[in-house]
């Protein structure tokens, strides 16, 4: 990922509690808490949910999303709106 934007992801060392949506890569070796991963402030991503859903047919909040390469794409136009 690059470009992004340090005021909205974190990173696993800028962390203050527990409620934090991780975005993995697929090669996590760990399920959860990745040091290499990004982060986003559970209240912040609430007002996100919509476009992920919308990107995303079937999106679950409370579990483990895949995006292929292509709705990933669709994900990043839907943010730019």
């Amino acid at each position: 990922m690059k470009n992004i934007d340090n005021d909205l992801f974190l990173r696993k060392n800028q962390l203050e509690g527990t409620m934090y949506v991780e975005f993995k890569y697929s090669s996590a070796e760990k399920e959860f808490w990745n040091e290499d991963s990004y982060y986003i402030n559970n209240d912040i991503f609430e007002y996100l949910l919509d476009v992920f859903e919308k990107s995303k047919a079937d999106f679950s909040m409370f579990g483990e999303n895949y995006f292929s390469f292509e709705e990933v794409d669709n994900l990043i136009n839907c943010l730019k709106k």
